[in-house]
């Protein structure tokens, strides 16, 4: 599938650019050009159709209003549906000024944005990418500032809700994941990714879930 991606630099040290499907050109994504850079972090948001994007080495699918974090060194070129179309916003680490350890817990992980705190980053990106007018305009850059935060924000909230629930998530997830499979066990549909879209995880922690698990548990995720 080929597509075509569009950019802007006017909104300061954020920058945003916008993928979607195309038949007759391929571009080179933001992560994978010669001169990507290795200190940013890049922010997808998908809008439309299936994407599947490789990040250190493990296959995330997102679905439409999903976000994910990428890091530019273990992101490869992502596996889109027919009509796809996407946005990517890429970001100085050291603008979003979070520990490099809850960045890494958040990297690679499909953030559900359709409430709450995700979805108030969404739209405020999404909005923010569509109103040209702001780019390159001293209140642009004010407003891209305050995107960063928000993104900050996201970032800190994912992780204190990942630390509150440690504690039970050993037994709750994949307790929920087994109820899953046996409710859609005669779905063809039924696989890894279908179950990884239905519980907001990624196929490696899918997997890393059943290791303990007996040999017909981890047959039914793989």
């Amino acid at each position: 599938m080929s597509a075509i991606l569009s950019a802007t630099d006017g909104l300061g040290s954020l920058r945003t650019f916008v993928l979607r499907s195309d038949e007759e050109r391929t571009p080179v994504l933001p992560w994978l050009s010669a001169a990507r850079d290795e200190n940013a972090l890049y922010i997808v948001l998908h809008v439309h159709d299936s994407v599947a994007v490789r990040h250190d080495g493990d296959e995330v699918v997102l679905k439409p209003d999903d976000m994910g974090f990428c890091d530019a060194g273990l992101c490869d070129s992502p596996r889109f549906g027919d009509q796809f179309r996407m946005t990517v916003f890429r970001v100085p680490r050291r603008r979003l000024d979070v520990a490099d350890s809850d960045l890494r817990r958040v990297m690679g992980v499909p953030l559900g944005c359709e409430e709450g705190t995700g979805a108030l980053v969404s739209g405020f990106l999404s909005a923010l990418a569509s109103q040209t007018a702001f780019h390159r305009t001293h209140i642009g850059y004010r407003i891209a500032r305050n995107a960063v935060d928000l993104l900050a924000a996201l970032v800190t909230e994912f992780v204190e809700g990942e630390q509150a629930n440690s504690s039970g998530i050993g037994a709750q997830t994949p307790s929920r994941i087994r109820a899953f499979i046996e409710l859609h066990l005669t779905d063809p549909d039924l696989s890894p990714e279908s179950i990884v879209l239905a519980h907001h995880i990624s196929v490696r922690c899918l997997h890393k879930l059943f290791q303990s698990e007996g040999t017909a548990a981890r047959q039914r995720v793989s």
